[in-house]
Parts: C-alpha cells; structure tokens; sequence
C-alpha cells in the first residue's frame, strides 16, 4: 500500500508539472504567436513541444521513482508504455490548455466581423449618399453637359470615369480590404473628375509606388478622405486646395492645405469616424489625425494580410 501511494503521487506529481508546463508555455506563446493570426505554426509548434517536453519528464518520473525510492531496475517496456501514455496525456493537456484561447479569439473575431459588417456597409452608404446627393450629380452633369459641345472625347472620358465610381462603390460592399493598387486605380479616376471640375482650383499628388500589392486598406478610404477635404476647406482660384497623398514606410499619409470654409456645408461627420472603426476592428495601428495651422493630415496604417 505504501508503494502504491508513492506511485500515485508521483504520477498525481508528474501530470500537474506537465499540465502547468503546458499552461506556462501556451501563455507565453499566445503572446508571441497568436492562434488569430499564425495557427498553422501555432499548430505545428504546440505539437512540437508536447513531443519534445513529455518523454524527459516522464522518464525521469518513472527512473527517479523505481532507483532512488524502491531500488528497482528500470524496465524497457514499461518505459515505453509510460512514454506512449504520457503523450497521449499531455496532447489532452495542450487541447484543454489551449481551447480557451481559440474559443476566445473566436469569439472576438466573430464580434469584430459583425462591427466591421456595420462599418462597412456605412461606409458605402456614406459614399452613395455623396454620389447621389443633388449637389453632386448637377455640378457633374453639368460639367459633362458643357463637354459635349466642347470635347466629345473627354466627354466619352468623364463619363465612363463616372461610371466607373459607381461601379466601384458598389462592388466593394463584400470587401473588408482591397489592395492599395486596386484603391489607387480608383482614385486616380476619380481625380480626373475634380481636377476637370475644379481646373487649377485643386492641386493632388500622387507620390506612392502602387505597384506594392502586398499593401491593403479599407475601400473608400481616400475617396471620403478627399470628399473631407473638398467639403470642409476652400477651393477657389484665391486659395487653391493643395493635397498630396504619399507613402512613408508602412502608413499612408493623406495631407491638405487647412483652409476652413467661411460657411460650413452641411456635414453628418461620419467620414473620419467611419474609417477610424474600421481601422480600430482591423488592426491594432491607430489611424492618426493632426490638424496643425496650414495642414490637416491622416495617417492610415497599410495592412498586409495573412492566410491561415
């Protein structure tokens, strides 16, 4: 009865410094290397250990028991079994250890899908109701009314570039991120319209290679930025409206001349807010405002994304 009572002790022993081994090393690794975003080497590394880690200890158990306390010649067989065991045991360990942090991250995740559902959608009824309000569709039927007569050509052009926004706005709307190529593309459509509507009243720059696929952001991001900027400042042949997009390692900057209009256009100012909750639900990178004398500027951090 003795020897069986060290015998339970031990293994009692052996099973909570494997289990407390187990949770020790999950912490830190789930600080290290999530299971949201690295869950095949997660996988693979939790693996790994639980194989690496059980023999020695189980082992030791076993020979430190059957040498030091019954002076006992070690067994092969039994090594064997106790190892097969101690494996089987300490994978049930690492599954129990680790389930709370996948149903965690699930949980989080499924949250986050359906903020981000909200946001998204808001931001394409924000874009919408830009496109469709009224003082948006004469200034650009008028503009379009004007080229026809003057230059069939372009007319041809800023039509199909019309065309083309609406056809964007409406294909982004199953999309939490689009490619900083796809999105600049876009753009560029896009300021082909004001720069005809305005003329020399407004000056953009485009200064990013967008050749850089590997780069995403949220869609529509510059085009309520560059509404933003139009809305709420001056833009006349007196005080041309200067804005300059560019790209500093893995932030997009989007900065403009701080000209405040003397009356205010109405605004709902959803703009700004919406893109900031969608940057909040995708990453950890703050999406940052400064707004100094002469500049007003937003930095939006660039996403790289990553299959599972």
């Amino acid at each position: 009865m003795y020897a069986y009572a060290q015998y339970v002790l031990a293994v009692f022993i052996g099973l909570t410094v494997l289990f407390e081994l187990h949770h020790q090393k999950s912490r830190f690794l789930e600080q290290k290397l999530s299971w949201k975003n690295h869950f095949k080497r997660r996988f693979w590394i939790e693996l790994l250990i639980a194989f690496v880690l059980t023999p020695p200890i189980v082992t030791g158990a076993y020979a430190g028991l059957y040498l030091l306390v019954w002076k006992m010649p070690l067994y092969r067989p039994s090594i064997i079994l106790y190892n097969g065991l101690g494996v089987f045991i300490s994978l049930l360990f690492m599954a129990f250890v680790n389930i709370q942090y996948i149903l965690s991250n699930w949980r989080q995740s499924m949250i986050k899908a359906e903020a981000l559902e909200k946001e998204r959608i808001q931001a394409q009824l924000i874009e919408l109701q830009n496109q469709l309000s009224p003082h948006f569709l004469f200034n650009h039927f008028n503009i379009l009314y004007s080229l026809i007569d003057e230059n069939k050509e372009e007319a041809k052009n800023f039509l199909n570039q019309l065309a083309e926004i609406y056809r964007y706005v409406l294909r982004q709307k199953e999309e939490e991120l689009v490619s900083l190529e796809k999105e600049l593309e876009f753009l560029k459509g896009y300021i082909f319209l004001l720069e005809v509507r305005f003329s020399d009243k407004i000056n953009i720059q485009l200064q990013i290679d967008a050749r850089q696929n590997q780069y995403h952001i949220p869609p529509l991001s510059l085009q309520i930025l560059l509404e933003n900027a139009i809305k709420h400042n001056e833009v006349s042949e007196e005080f041309p409206l200067n804005i300059i997009i560019r790209q500093e390692n893995d932030r997009l900057v989007f900065s403009n001349t701080y000209q405040p209009r003397v009356s205010q256009l109405p605004s709902t100012k959803t703009g700004l807010s919406n893109i900031k909750k969608r940057i909040g639900l995708l990453t950890d990178k703050p999406l940052i405002i400064k707004q100094q004398s002469d500049q007003f500027i937003v930095e939006i951090p660039l996403l790289i994304t990553h299959k599972i």
